[in-house]
């Protein structure tokens, strides 16, 4: 119960805090998204399987919210935090090293995907025009602190959440 709540608390504040502040203080198509992040962040701790559920609410809320198409940023969202999940289990694995750049290419990858799907889903014609590698890159910057605020307080909340999961099973 308590991981739901918390879950789903987490989920309407990062939606509030994208659509009401980060709208209003970046222009329009420089505007970071802290659901990109979120997904990251927990598609790295938890994994698709566990997260899938709460990728898709997310996702749901922040299409409500930003008056979008009702499934638009749950389907990227799905399969960034796929993407994520399956590149992350054979590099962060296999290369303990590089786990910090293989973490911020896929911030990078996610930033400029989510970032293009939207804005030609925005404005059709003129998304070539509005696509450009400053935008890009601006937002992948701003992504990449988002995801270093985020990601160390998520996981210690899933640290605390997993420990009253744990049953004690006496013999």
């Amino acid at each position: 119960m308590e991981k739901k709540t918390i879950r789903t608390i987490i989920i309407i504040l990062a939606v509030l805090i994208q659509v009401s502040f980060l709208a209003v203080v970046f222009p329009q198509y420089n505007v970071p998204s802290i659901a990109l992040a979120l997904v990251v962040s927990w598609t790295i701790i938890s994994g698709f399987q566990q997260i899938f559920p709460w990728i898709i609410l997310l996702g749901f809320f922040l299409d409500i919210v930003s008056f979008q198409t009702v499934g638009i940023n749950i389907i990227l969202l799905v399969m960034i935090s796929y993407f994520v999940s399956f590149f992350s289990r054979r590099f962060l694995l296999e290369h303990r090293g590089w786990g910090t750049l293989i973490i911020v290419f896929f911030i990078i990858i996610s930033t400029f995907f989510y970032y293009s799907v939207n804005v030609f889903i925005a404005d059709s014609e003129n998304a070539l025009a509005n696509i450009s590698l400053g935008n890009v890159g601006i937002q992948t910057i701003v992504n990449l602190i988002l995801f270093l605020i985020i990601y160390f307080p998520l996981k210690k909340i899933e640290e605390f959440l997993a420990f009253y999961d744990r049953t004690v099973k006496i013999k």
